[in-house]
């Protein structure tokens, strides 16, 4: 029954996300940015602790780890399509640099734990982007 609410959160997140994704690329901003900016949105935000708690229990729950990891896969699964989207690539490379850059969202969402310091964040984010466009130039 979590696993399904959870779900349920992140499809109405999944739609509100390509919503303002396409709004944000109408108005002509850069696709890297938009994209990172607005995972980090996500990866900051009360839905991603539900998902964090829904990890946690997984890892001793053998039906929900099953279930979680379907969720993951579809989730990653849309990021991998609105960045390909984005960027019209899809190539090795590029599925490197998102998977990489959910790694540095969770690593740093996680880090917020212990010290709350958003302007070092936001640093951190700016720089990701930079790394992100080195990645795939």
């Amino acid at each position: 029954m979590l696993v399904g609410a959870i779900e349920h959160l992140a499809d109405e997140r999944s739609k509100e996300f390509e919503a303002e994704l396409n709004s944000r690329l109408q108005k002509g901003d850069d696709p890297f940015d938009a994209m990172v900016e607005m995972l980090w949105s996500t990866f900051s935000g009360p839905l991603y602790w539900a998902v964090v708690e829904l990890m946690v229990a997984a890892r001793t729950d053998s039906e929900l780890l099953e279930r979680f990891e379907a969720f993951e896969r579809s989730l990653g699964g849309r990021i991998y399509a609105a960045f390909k989207q984005l960027t019209g690539r899809g190539d090795r490379e590029a599925r490197v640099a998102v998977e990489m850059t959910l790694y540095f969202m969770r690593g740093l969402a996680m880090e917020r734990i212990f010290r709350e310091n958003d302007a070092h964040y936001d640093d951190l984010v700016e720089r990701w982007k930079k790394s992100l466009r080195t990645m795939l130039s």
